[in-house]
């Protein structure tokens, strides 16, 4: 997020000064450019497939706060979500289709690893930037 952060102020310093070069910088060094691209489609990829699971849990007949927490559980790997699927309850208030969809997000499910995959994104990331191989 750090990362992120830094390259919208390089974005809006580039707005303000369009001829500046202003590099992205992590601990004293410059971040190569494709490294941000990267870590900015990770996020983006991230957002939608969480905006897009948190609507689908909605329309199945979850409330807000139950398909926030499932699908925040389920594709962060986080542990308990919130609502009917809390730290007190279990999955079994949600119907059928809406498991199907959280199964899909699930980071070690089958069908879930194209969003599996994105949670061990942010590791290879980090260790690119620390020059570990």
């Amino acid at each position: 997020m750090h990362l992120l952060v830094k390259f919208v102020v390089r974005e809006v310093t580039r707005l303000i000064h369009p001829r500046a070069v202003v590099p992205v910088r992590l601990s004293g060094s410059a971040v190569d450019r494709d490294i941000v691209t990267n870590v900015l489609g990770f996020f983006v990829l991230f957002m939608i497939s969480f905006g897009a699971g948190v609507f689908v849990m909605s329309e199945v007949g979850m409330d807000m706060p139950t398909s926030f927490g499932a699908v925040a559980a389920t594709l962060g790997n986080i542990g308990p979500g919130l609502g009917d699927v809390g730290p007190t309850d279990n999955y079994s208030a949600v119907p059928v289709a809406g498991k199907w969809v959280l199964f899909s997000t699930d980071a070690d499910g089958a069908p879930g690893d194209l969003y599996g995959d994105c949670v061990v994104v942010p590791g290879d990331v980090a260790a690119m930037m620390n020059g570990r191989p």
